[in-house]
């Protein structure tokens, strides 16, 4: 598919992050895990083949999300990617923060698969999305709640016969939101 619209991030609950959204049979990059601040837990990233980022113990910075190794490409296999493209290369989405305010993680994105004759790629981007920002202190919280995951890059898939012309590729896993102040 050439439409690359979001996956849903996690979104943060008091007392434990929300878990980001997993793609168990993606190739994609996974979820980075959402900070721990003010004795709540962040959420964990959104899993792929690889596993999200873990959501630390208190009052750290989130952990980041990895990439799976690529497969070894069958004619079977592409036929699997091509019938269900967002099983196969959507990346996780990043955890919520911990905290009393919530606040998202980074959505993940679906991938890209392309197949022809003659492939001319052009520009392809499968960038993750930034984690929110963390909130600011309230009295209460005993601080700024940390920001969220940031969601894993999405995997690109191309496949030809008789050319291909080499495009412009973007696939960065995105970073978390920043902290907020205490």
């Amino acid at each position: 598919g050439g439409n690359n619209p979001n996956a849903p991030g996690g979104v943060g609950a008091k007392g434990t992050g929300g878990a980001g959204t997993s793609y168990p049979s993606s190739y994609a990059g996974s979820g980075g895990s959402g900070s721990s601040t003010s004795g709540y837990t962040g959420g964990n990233g959104g899993s792929t083949l690889a596993p999200g980022g873990v959501a630390p113990s208190f009052g750290t910075n989130g952990n980041p999300g990895s990439t799976p190794s690529a497969p070894t490409m069958s004619q079977s296999l592409a036929k699997s990617i091509f019938a269900n493209v967002t099983k196969y290369l959507s990346s996780g989405s990043g955890g919520g923060n911990g905290g009393t305010a919530q606040v998202n993680g980074g959505q993940g994105v679906f991938g890209v698969a392309i197949g022809g004759n003659k492939v001319i790629a052009g520009t392809i981007n499968t960038d993750g999305n930034a984690g929110d920002s963390g909130a600011n202190g309230v009295p209460s919280a005993g601080g700024g709640g940390g920001g969220g995951g940031g969601g894993g890059s999405g995997a690109i898939l191309i496949i030809y016969n008789t050319s291909y012309t080499a495009g412009t590729y973007s696939d960065t896993g995105a970073v978390g939101g920043a902290g907020g102040t205490g």
